[in-house]
């Protein structure tokens, strides 16, 4: 319990600190009381066993202290607010945050015509099997004529949009 109230004591002047606040009075006597209350304790843990047994109970708290005390002097000088934040703002209020994504879009079809061609271009899609003519006059109800010119569309745009392509990466 009382290396608790050392911590705790500890904790608020951390805070006091960085945030250039006075330390509260209540802070430095739970430090000191927490202290002696544990020293304390620890010696007369120690007192049957004469002299050196009261010195190496007394050890132990000071040396938890020291080493955490130690901790909190690496804290206070190794993390500063930054000089954004003003000394009345508080520095866990929310910050808007825009980030960008990039979502797919389904496209709906006007027609049956549009729908067979935006299935066929899905097909060609990596991973996935070219649907064929009869395939797509089958799901469409095209003709097959209908079916081969959709196709042929298709390939055609992609034919041009390669050479585009291949024309830019060129001329750059």
């Amino acid at each position: 319990m009382s290396d608790g109230v050392i911590v705790m004591a500890s904790l608020v002047m951390v805070y006091c600190s960085r945030r250039q606040l006075r330390v509260p009075v209540l802070a430095w006597v739970a430090l000191a009381l927490g202290g002696a209350v544990t020293l304390a304790a620890n010696v007369a843990h120690g007192w049957s066993g004469g002299l050196g047994s009261r010195l190496v109970s007394a050890l132990a708290p000071l040396a938890f202290a020291g080493a955490y005390e130690l901790l909190m002097w690496i804290v206070r000088n190794t993390r500063r607010p930054s000089d954004e934040v003003k000394a009345n703002e508080h520095m866990c209020q929310p910050v808007e945050t825009v980030i960008e994504v990039e979502r797919v879009v389904p496209v709906l079809a006007a027609d049956r015509y549009e729908a067979a061609r935006l299935s066929y271009i899905d097909s060609l899609g990596e991973g996935k099997q070219r649907l064929g003519r009869r395939p797509l006059m089958r799901r469409w109800g095209l003709e097959q004529r209908e079916a081969e010119e959709i196709i042929a569309e298709v390939e055609k745009d992609r034919a041009q949009t390669t050479d585009a392509e291949g024309s830019q990466t060129f001329h750059t």
